[in-house]
């Protein structure tokens, strides 16, 4: 029997890291955040969270020791990032704004993984705005040019859907470089067609071959992309 993936539900990605796709995708990022934060670490005081949810990555940096800003537009998942993670400031916002709520040059650290807002034109812009020099900003894509972006594009249009995949890894890159971003690590991930609630036997198969093949290294033309970013000085 499938599932549906309630994006309403409070603890909705802690319930997809359950599965074991969904422990495959967290185990990713998770590990590309705490390489985002080694490039900031003896220095870094502030993180911003953008999407926490239920604040699984704000824990994360709580644990390291920043001063955590967590944003959601979901009234419940924020009060449940707030009721797991108490130190956090955590903040409601609109899925209308295009301005996260933290001043400039004010944090060392932004996060957003699998957030919607990551593929739209102003986000690169305010994680230059936020972010101090040498901040580090680790988030994913949704790649347009991969082989999954085009085929989820086209059952979109065919079924009259929102389009998913907006954005491709090429747009990306050039638009962090405008910004003054170095990009220092992309990796790719998600190749296999398994779907989020998936537990099947398959899956630690596929994940051992796209480690073993380098696919991880197809960033360009990955599904899903990881970014780990630096803000240059003189932004």
């Amino acid at each position: 029997m499938s599932k549906t993936l309630d994006t309403e539900a409070p603890d909705v990605w802690t319930k997809v890291g359950s599965f074991t796709w969904g422990k495959y995708l967290a185990s990713i990022e998770r590990a590309a955040i705490l390489r985002g934060l080694e490039l900031v670490h003896d220095n870094a005081t502030t993180a911003i969270d953008i999407g926490a949810e239920s604040g699984r990555w704000t824990q994360l940096m709580l644990q390291n020791g920043l001063a955590v800003t967590s944003t959601e537009v979901g009234a419940e998942k924020l009060a449940s990032c707030q009721q797991k993670n108490p130190e956090a400031n955590c903040i409601l916002v609109s899925p209308d704004d295009c301005r996260l709520p933290v001043d400039d040059n004010s944090m060392d650290v932004a996060v957003s993984i699998e957030v919607e807002i990551n593929e739209h034109d102003w986000f690169v812009p305010e994680l230059q705005r936020v972010l101090r020099h040498g901040g580090a900003a680790v988030f994913t894509l949704n790649n347009q040019s991969s082989y999954r972006g085009q085929l989820s594009n086209i059952k979109s249009k065919l079924s009259g859907d929102e389009i998913f995949y907006t954005r491709s890894y090429r747009h990306m890159c050039k638009q962090l470089k405008e910004c003054n971003f170095e990009i220092v690590e992309t990796e790719g991930f998600g190749w296999f067609p398994f779907g989020r609630f998936s537990n099947s036997p398959l899956v630690p198969i596929a994940t051992t071959l796209e480690g073993w093949s380098q696919l991880r290294r197809l960033a360009r033309w990955s599904p899903w992309v990881v970014y780990i970013c630096q803000l240059k000085s003189g932004s």
